[in-house]
């Protein structure tokens, strides 16, 4: 496995990227690896496994991103959104056995906005 890169959509060179509550946001995760099918992705909010529902929807593999990216998209955010969400990339086989992104989701100094601040773990 070479490498984890983490977009924010649509600006992924940003470390932080403010958006106003009630539009959505797509986070996604790629992992340069082959093959591209035998990376497992995984979403975590505040470290417990997300469960697709309405409004937290997760793609495998995202048609509208490169081949292999995994994408969580939060739907009408909402205050309860606020809280960090990882996306663990896995590759059997491999000496990396995982690896790992935070994305910590706070309210800013504005009523309205939310800051996205980006880390990585290995």
């Amino acid at each position: 496995m070479k490498n984890l890169t983490f977009q924010i959509t649509p600006d992924s060179n940003k470390d932080s990227e403010s958006i106003q509550m009630g539009r959505d946001l797509k986070l996604s995760c790629h992992v340069d690896a082959q093959p591209q099918d035998k990376v497992n992705y995984t979403w975590y909010k505040n470290g417990a496994l997300i469960y697709p529902t309405d409004s937290l929807i997760v793609l495998r593999s995202d048609p509208d991103m490169p081949p292999g990216t995994s994408s969580l998209e939060i739907v009408d955010m909402k205050f309860r959104d606020q809280a960090t969400y990882s996306c663990v990339a896995n590759f059997p086989g491999s000496s990396v056995p995982e690896l790992r992104v935070d994305v910590n989701i706070t309210q800013s100094s504005g009523e309205t906005q939310i800051v996205i601040l980006k880390m990585l773990r290995i």
